[in-house]
Parts: structure tokens; C-alpha cells; sequence
């Protein structure tokens, strides 16, 4: 059945909540059926059906306010515009992606100046494997270059590199020779800053080149309109030739892109919008809207805003200079306008250059009224530069059509081409050297009005704000008789006066619980806006407040000055706060298609009560970063930055901060996990009863602090961990005494109620010697995690050796097994699409095994499909190891991003990188008469448990 959208709807009657008529009516009746042996008259002047009317009118006064439109419930009485883009995404901020086909990185490229076009082509290296070992035990030998003696030879092809080809703007080819070279060279390296900001996961850029040219000359016989300028109309038919031989890609407007029947608003904003990372939009969205909010983000936070901008000198007076700051903010961070993916699609390498197209374009050229004669050719270089071989064409050289081998692109020969310009039969001269002026004045406009567009965003929907919150008591609005209203009681005789008091404060009185149920869902409206966002200073979602515009109230009720809290105390009751924020937050977050529900499931189901509000602020931190998590999933880390920008930094892969949101880590952050070594073990005591202990070691492997007993559940033993871990931090938590026979010195760490909690095994001969050693236990302590939860994100890709370098030695290449088909052997290609996720395995959740499996299925969903991820969970010692050598890594490559490391340091990481093996939890075996008596032990799992007895053992197990 076909029906139309637009309709009339056959119910007119609108809401019953602001249908006043209805209402009273309802009431009416409704007093009638309770009261009818009482109440028998119902007319106007009737005292209830004032009371009633009131009430009418004050629920409809609140239906209004809920039928207000959403932007003005959400509305804010100071900067309302920026305060709505910081509750809500707007589209230049939530539908860009960063770039991730080729198309979007020549999109990217194309916004640098200097840049005309740009192409992305892979480059594909090969390596070598010997697999001709005499022992078993060595591992094959890999290199750029063949074996030529060697049986046993495979090759494979590194994947993901990439190499980009740039077409520089025309102006460039007028240039000298020295100063197109230093041009070029600060366009390359503009480029290859841009493209390792936006690099994917996996994927580097190996070399940039400049496009192959060949040029062409185009000569022929041009007769002119009576009016044409010839000069003007050879500059046009210059232009004309150069952009079908180089066709230049236009940016749109917003307004244009819009009225395009074939484009979308999300196709519109599809793509990368933004030279820098999409964290720097809040500078972004300062610059664009609030002057005031700029200022201020600029003496809070003055390194970010010069790094944006590229120096500091505006910065010397940012109130005079803020204008300037702004459009330089904006020129920085956003593009020059939208292109078409079509247009730019077609806008590639020619690759057949046709007479008869030049002649159509020609022939709509204005001032040209004829193309009698067009012939064209190669131009080939003569012994000066700035000259060609071809101002002479034979007959030989003519042809219709030239074909062009890949990856050269076709250019003007300005020098050698010549046109004659005719009106009817009388030839017309023109200057060579002023066409090439006007040529590049032409240029010159071309390429100003292809950078004045401006990124544009679809406008923010702006509200008026009515502060729906706002509540004035129904009391004044009833007649002064009444004596309720802010005018008081109306002029009675004195005698009277007590007694019409007492009425008046005790009709008051009752209308108060009216008002506090109406003045409540004032308030619970007005905080609408708070409730649909990620707000994390939320504590409640009921909301009340008190009446104030009564007058004399106070009079009335004791303590009314604390009337507000004792409401909220009342309303917290009635609150379910965690349900009810999780709900709203899964709201928000479905806004996106996303969930946090199997995450949510398993917190709940293996840890402690301390889960809602734990997941509430995630959830929260999930949404607020959500446009960077979403738009730069697959974004690899930028090794390009400065140096100090390697460790302790936020400047990681987009899919590690995507999986540190989803999983709550306790840091997204590429910094130390390693903390504090510490241990559990399992000991049999006097009862041969089998329980959990721990132990805390410092950087020397002395155990400073274990556990004051022992704990049949290991949960028990990691939440006394984590206290005496905490309190341990401060030497006023752990008591220095002396022993039974006063001879010798401990100390103990307490809780706050004065109970052994943890101790250090190791007595001491004086006392300033234990003081000593507690104090070191409280300053090795201080600072320090038990254990943090993060990840390291490796991309194999970058561990290779510079491909350059064709003797590389086998060493630094990735190890290769002797046998492909082994367990632990890596494939052929241990580089292409590959990461190793080096996680802490000691931690209470991330030694579980259920939110292991949770976890790791968790990886594999959102690595994008492409990459192999090899998960390893390693112990401390591992971790405290590998870092060291990573940090290594990373601050040398830091220094030198355009080179690999040196050998010994890349052969070490990679040999650590191989050695890497998944610890797990010790598991107890039980005979099949105790199956089922220690359910507190961990059961033995096929690779999800160490298999032994961990009796005497003082570590977590390795398990290959």
C-alpha cells in the first residue's frame, strides 16, 4: 500500500497535558465521582474549582515545557552555541574519518599547498629465507638478497609500505632551478609530516617522489573573434590545455556540496577533514566561536596552542592578537573546503593525450572563433634547459592521439608551443613574453580561489533558553482573597486578622505538597540536558528543588533553610542511580551502534561491588572521546613527532586507545606497566591444607613486604595486596617494634582499625635500623602502582630493516622457523599486517581466565580484519625487561624517524619480541575422591592454567 508521508492526522485534539478545557473537565468529574454526597455545585466562584483551575493551569504550564523543542530544553543561559557543541558532535566533528584509502590520503595531500595532486602506490620489497640450517636449532636466514648457492630458498613480499608521487602546483615549473628545488623539498617534507600523522595501522611510508613528466607541445592556427584580445585569448587557451593534460581538483563550498541532489550529508562529510589529529577540534571550535573561550585556552594551555600554530609569537599578546590567532588556528586545522570523490577520481594520470579533445576545449575557449589547424608532440629537452626541440614539427611528428606509459604525466611545453592567430585572413602578432605574464596571473587567481573556500559545518540547532527548570508556586495565582499571594492577607479588622492568619498559612501549608510535586518535575526537566551527556560530575538522575516563591514559607515549616537537602536526601531513596545512568549512558552510546553490555556482564559476574561506578565513568570517558575513538580506530602511532613525545605520551594507536576505552583500562597512555614486582603462591601449612600467599619484591628481588597470613581464596589474598599496598605508602601505617626478648627490632604494616595486614619478614638490630628499612619500604612504595592495566601495540612492519639496505645482516630480520608447520613458528612473513599485543599478565582481572578469553575476543573483533594480532600475556619480570628495551627502541627511533635503528639494538628487541610467552594462573589438580571439596581452587583449564605444583615455586609459570 503506497502512502504518502505527509498527512493530515485525524486526532486534532493536540495534548492532553496542555488541553486546559480537558483537564478541568476531568477534574471535575473526577471530584464528582468521589464527592458527590458533599459536593453538589461546581461553579466557577467555587473555591475547589478555583483550586482546581490553578492546578489546571499549572500542568499545562509544565506539558508546554516538556513539548518544547528538544534544543531549547537543552539549551544554556552563558555560550550557548559552544555548550552545545560540547554536548553534542557535530558534523565536521563525528562524520569524518581519518584517511584510509588512497582516495582519502589524496584528499589529505592535495589541502597542502604546493601540492596540485598527489598518489599513493605500494611499494613491495622482496625478502629472501634460506632455509638450508645444519641444525635444527638455528633459524633460517633472511635478506634483500638472494642465495644463489643455497637448496632450500623461499621468498615472500613485505606488505604495507607505501610510496606517494607528487604533482607540484604549475608556478613551481616557472621557478629557477634553486628555488624549485628548496620549494620541493619543503612540500616533501610537509607531506611526509602529514602522512605519518594520518598513518594506518601496519602501513609506512618508504619514499616520496616527484610525478614523472613528459611534456607537450601543441601548435596550431587559431582564428579570433573581431573583439578577441589574442594575448588574453592564448593566456585562456594555455590554461585550457594544461588542465586537461593536468587536470586541477576544485574544492567546493559547503553551500555547493548541498545542492547537490546526488550527495548526502554523510557522503559530504566523508573522508578527512582535518590536517591535525581530530583532539586538536576543541582549539578548533574555540577559534571558531568563542573569542573569550579562545583567551582563555590559550593561558591555560599556551604549549598546545603554539604547537598548533607553529611558533609562539602571537602569543606575546594574545588579546591584540587574537583575531590573527584564529585564522591561523583554522588554516592549520581544517581544510580548504570539500571535493568531490568523482572529480577527483578522474582527475589522475593521463594516459592518451587526443587532438580532437583539445580541439573541443579549445573551440569554447572565449575569443576563439575557429580552431582551423591543431597539431601535437613530444617535447624532448635540449642542451638548455629553459628551451625544447620542437618549435619545428614535420610531417613525421604529426599525430592524432599520444600514448603515455604508466605513472608519467602529460605537461604543457610552454617554450615550444606557437599558435597563429588570424581575423578572417589578416595574420595577428602577439608577445610570447606578455601571454606567459598574463599565463601566470591567471595562475595566480586560479590558485587563490582554490584555497579561499573554507571548511564549512552544518549549522549547530540553537535553542532559546527558557530555563524549563524555573518553578513560581500556583499559590500566586490564586485571588488576594485568598491571602496566599505575595501580597498577604488582603485588609481584615484586627480581631480577625489571627484567625484568617491561620487559615491562610494552613491552606499554604496544603498547596505546598502541590507546588513540591510540581516544582520536582520543573526540575527534573530542566536537568534534561545533564542526563543526555557524558557529564561525569553527575551523581544523581532525580532531581528536586525546593519552592521559594511563596511568600513566608519559612513561617510555616521548621527548618525550611534546609528544605532543598532534606529533599534530595528524600528523592536519593527513590533513586537507583547506577541502573539508571548505566541506561542512559547505553542510550547514548547505541547512538553510535555501540555496547558496552559484554563487558558490563562480565565485570559484574567476576568482580566486585565496586563495578557500577566504576563502568559509569568509563562509559562516560568512552563518549567523550568517542569522535577520535570512532574516526581514528585504525590509525597507527606517529613516530614522526618530537622526541619527547615516545613515552608517557597519549600519542598512540587508535586501535590501543579504542581497546583501552572498551575494556577500561586503567591507562591508554604508552607508559611504564611494570609497577611494583610482587607475586602469589600457594603453600601447604600445619592443616596440609594448600592456601594463597603473597609477596612484594623491590628492584633487586628482595622481598620487602608478604602477607600476615595465609588466604584459602586467592580474591581474599589480592584484596589484602592491594590494602597493604596502599597503606604501605605511608610510614605512619606501619608500627616499628621490638621482639618478645627485646633483643631485636620488626615492623608490621596495620590498617586504619590497627590490624596486621602485611609484615616484613626480616628482623633488625637497633631500631634506627628498622625505622631505616621501613622508610625505604614507604619511599620504593610511593608512587608506585601494584599493577597497572594497559597494552603495547608493536607493528612488525616498523621492525624492518631499512629496505635500502640490500646487506642487511640476517640478524635484523624477524626470525623464521626451520619448520613452518611448529607450534611456535611464525609464518613465511612475520611482517605484513601483523602486531604483537604485549599485555600485563599478573593483574586480578587480567590474570582471570574468563576475562582473558573476554579480552582477547575483544582484540580480534575490533583489529581491523586485515591485521594478525599475536596476543601475549607475560609476567612481571617479562614486562620490567621489555620495557626497558622498548623505551630503547622507540627514543632511538624517535631520533632518527627517517632511518631504522642500529643493529645490535633492533636484533636484541626483536630476539625479546620472539621470547615472548603467555604466563597463566597456577591451577591444582585434586584426586577424583577431593573433585568437588576445594571449590575455591583454581581448576586446571587446557591453556588457560598453569599444569603443576606450584608448592615450590616463588612466580607465576611460563607456559610455551
Amino acid at each position: 500500500m503506497n502512502t504518502s508521508l505527509l498527512s493530515i492526522p485525524k486526532d486534532v485534539s493536540g495534548s492532553p497535558d496542555r488541553d486546559y478545557d480537558r483537564l478541568r473537565e476531568e477534574g471535575r468529574l473526577h471530584i464528582e465521582r468521589l464527592a458527590n454526597q458533599y459536593w453538589t455545585e461546581y461553579n466557577a466562584s467555587d473555591p475547589g474549582i478555583t483550586l482546581l483551575e490553578v492546578l489546571c493551569y499549572a500542568l499545562t504550564d509544565l506539558g508546554m515545557r516538556i513539548g518544547m523543542p528538544v534544543e531549547d530544553l537543552l539549551a544554556s543561559k552563558d555560550n550557548n552555541l559552544l555548550e552545545m557543541h560540547r554536548q553534542f558532535h557535530s558534523a565536521i566533528r563525528i562524520l569524518p574519518n581519518a584517511p584510509l584509502t588512497p582516495l582519502d590520503y589524496r584528499k589529505l595531500l592535495i589541502n597542502i599547498r604546493g601540492v596540485k595532486n598527489a598518489w599513493l602506490s605500494t611499494v613491495k620489497p622482496e625478502v629472501q629465507v634460506d632455509f638450508a640450517v645444519d641444525d635444527e636449532k638455528e633459524m633460517p636466514r633472511s635478506s634483500y638478497q638472494p642465495f644463489p648457492d643455497s637448496p632450500k630458498v623461499r621468498s615472500y613480499r613485505l606488505r604495507g609500505l607505501n610510496a606517494i608521487k607528487i604533482e607540484y602546483e604549475d608556478e613551481l615549473r616557472l621557478l629557477s632551478k634553486t628555488k624549485r628545488a628548496e620549494a620541493e623539498a619543503r612540500i616533501k617534507d610537509e607531506v611526509r609530516k602529514v602522512y605519518q600523522r594520518n598513518r594506518n595501522l601496519c602501513e609506512d611510508l618508504v619514499d616520496i617522489q616527484t610525478v614523472a613528466q613528459q611534456e607537450i607541445v601543441v601548435c596550431g592556427e587559431i582564428e579570433l573573434e573581431p573583439t578577441a584580445n589574442a594575448e588574453r585569448t592564448n593566456a585562456r587557451m594555455l590554461r585550457v590545455i594544461q588542465n586537461y593534460l593536468t587536470p586541477s581538483v576544485r574544492f567546493y563550498s559547503l553551500e555547493e556540496m548541498l545542492a547537490d541532489p546526488e550527495l548526502s550529508i554523510d557522503s559530504i562529510f566523508k573522508g578527512p577533514l582535518f590536517m591535525q589529529d581530530t583532539l586538536a577540534y576543541d582549539a578548533l571550535l574555540h577559534a571558531l566561536i568563542g573569542q573569550e573561550d579562545l583567551l582563555t585556552i590559550i593561558q591555560d594551555q599556551p604549549e598546545t596552542i603554539a604547537g598548533l600554530l607553529g611558533s609562539d609569537e602571537l602569543l606575546d599578546d594574545p588579546a591584540g592578537n587574537l583575531d590573527l590567532i584564529r585564522e591561523a588556528l583554522y588554516d592549520q586545522l581544517a581544510f580548504h573546503g570539500f571535493i568531490k570523490d568523482e572529480e577527483l577520481r578522474t582527475a589522475g594520470l593521463r594516459r592518451e593525450v587526443r587532438v580532437s579533445d583539445l580541439i573541443n576545449l579549445l573551440q569554447e575557449v572565449e575569443g576563439v572563433k575557429e580552431v582551423r589547424d591543431l597539431i601535437i608532440s613530444l617535447c624532448e629537452p635540449a642542451e638548455n634547459e629553459d628551451d625544447c626541440k620542437c618549435g619545428q614539427i614535420t610531417n613525421a611528428d604529426l599525430q592524432w592521439k599520444i600514448c603515455l606509459p604508466p605513472d608519467v604525466q602529460p605537461v604543457l611545453c610552454f617554450t615550444g608551443s606557437n599558435f597563429k592567430f588570424f581575423k578572417d585572413f589578416l595574420p595577428v602578432n602577439v608577445r610570447k613574453t606578455f601571454v606567459k605574464q598574463l599565463w601566470l596571473a591567471e595562475e595566480d587567481d586560479q590558485q587563490q580561489d582554490r584555497f579561499d573556500q573554507r571548511l564549512q559545518d552544518l549549522p549547530m540547532p540553537m535553542g532559546r533558553y527558557r530555563d524549563p527548570a524555573k518553578y513560581y508556586s500556583l499559590q500566586n495565582d490564586l485571588p488576594d482573597t485568598y491571602g496566599v499571594g505575595p501580597k498577604g492577607l488582603p485588609p481584615v479588622p484586627e480581631e480577625e486578622r489571627p484567625y484568617r492568619l491561620a487559615k491562610a498559612r494552613q491552606l499554604k501549608a496544603y498547596l505546598n505538597f502541590f507546588d513540591q510535586i510540581l516544582a520536582t518535575y520543573f526540575a527534573q526537566l530542566g536537568a534534561v540536558k545533564n542526563l543526555l551527556s557524558a557529564d561525569k560530575e553527575l551523581k544523581a538522575t532525580y532531581f528536586t528543588q525546593a519552592v521559594e516563591s511563596v511568600k513566608d514559607l519559612g513561617d510555616i515549616f521548621v527548618g525550611y533553610e534546609q528544605a532543598e537537602d532534606r529533599l534530595n536526601d528524600l528523592l536519593a531513596n527513590y533513586d537507583d542511580f547506577y541502573q539508571r545512568r548505566h541506561q542512559q549512558l547505553d542510550h547514548l552510546i547505541a547512538r553510535f551502534a555501540e555496547r558496552f553490555s559484554d563487558y558490563a556482564f562480565m565485570l559484574y559476574d567476576r568482580f566486585d561491588a565496586k563495578v557500577p561506578a566504576f563502568l559509569i565513568g568509563q562509559k562516560e570517558a568512552f563518549l567523550r572521546d568517542y569522535p577520535s575513538l570512532s574516526s581514528r580506530r585504525a590509525c597507527a602511532y606517529n613516530y614522526y613527532e618530537s622526541l619527547d613525545a615516545f613515552w608517557d605520551t597519549d600519542n598512540v594507536s587508535g586501535l590501543q586507545r579504542r581497546l583501552g576505552r572498551l575494556a577500561g583500562f586503567d591507562t591508554i597512555r604508552r607508559e611504564d606497566l611494570f609497577g611494583v614486582s610482587y607475586e602469589f603462591y600457594q603453600e601447604v601449612d600445619v592443616d596440609d591444607i594448600s592456601e594463597f600467599r603473597w609477596r612484594i619484591r623491590d628492584n633487586q628481588a628482595k622481598i620487602i613486604l608478604s602477607s600476615s597470613r595465609h588466604y584459602k581464596v586467592k580474591a581474599e589474598a589480592v584484596e589484602e595486596l592491594e590494602l597493604t599496598f596502599e597503606k604501605a605508602q605511608d610510614p605512619a601505617n606501619m608500627t616499628v617494634k621490638k621482639t618478645q626478648d627485646e633483643e631485636q627490632w620488626y615492623f608490621n604494616v596495620e590498617d586504619g582499625a590497627g590490624e596486621v595486614i602485611g609484615r616484613r619478614i626480616e628482623y633488625f638490630n637497633s631500631e634506627a635500623e628498622a625505622i631505616a628499612a621501613r622508610d625505604y619500604v614507604a619511599d620504593f612504595l610511593s608512587g608506585k602502582h601494584i599493577a597497572i592495566e594497559g597494552m603495547y601495540v608493536i607493528e612488525h612492519i616498523l621492525l624492518r630493516p631499512d629496505i635500502e639496505r640490500k646487506d642487511a645482516p640476517p640478524e635484523v630480520f624477524y626470525p623464521t622457523c626451520v619448520d613452518l608447520l611448529k607450534d611456535k613458528c611464525q609464518p613465511l612473513d612475520p611482517y605484513s599486517f601483523r602486531v604483537s599485543i604485549v599485555l600485563p599478565g599478573w593483574t586480578r582481572r587480567f590474570g582471570d581466565p574468563d576475562y582473558r578469553q573476554f579480552l582477547e575476543r575483544l582484540i580480534r573483533l575490533e583489529t581491523p580484519a586485515h591485521i594478525m594480532p599475536k596476543i601475549c600475556w607475560i609476567g612481571p619480570e617479562q614486562m620490567r625487561d621489555f620495557e626497558q628495551i622498548y623505551r630503547q627502541l622507540l627514543e632511538a627511533r624517535a631520533n632518527q624517524p627517517d632511518q631504522q635503528v642500529d643493529d645490535e639494538l633492533l636484533t636484541e628487541f626483536l630476539r625479546q619480541l620472539d621470547s615472548l610467552r603467555t604466563v597463566y594462573w597456577p591451577g591444582t589438580l585434586h584426586d577424583c575422591v577431593d573433585e568437588g571439596e576445594e571449590e575455591e581452587d583454581n581448576p586446571v583449564v587446557l591453556n588457560r592454567t598453569f599444569l603443576g605444583n606450584l608448592q615450590n615455586q616463588d612466580k607465576h609459570a611460563d607456559n610455551d
